[in-house]
């Protein structure tokens, strides 16, 4: 597992609350996915139903330090 730190860190990017992004490319099914160093890290189960974000959860506080 990739060690995600101060020094490598990772961005976040979300869709606008009218679903923009969505809209311009037909993404379907929805997932949630991150990505480190071109690595696909996290990959979730088709949305909107297969969500878990439980499991993002534990995946990021597991491989994300909080910042002091």
């Amino acid at each position: 597992m990739a060690n995600i730190n101060k020094e490598n860190q990772i961005s976040l990017y979300s869709d606008t609350i009218d679903n923009h992004t969505n809209h311009l490319f037909r993404a379907w099914p929805e997932r949630l996915y991150v990505l480190h160093n071109e690595k696909i890290l996290y990959q979730g189960q088709n949305g909107p139903t297969g969500y878990s974000i439980p499991s993002l959860d534990y995946f990021l506080r597991k491989n994300v330090p909080l910042k002091e």
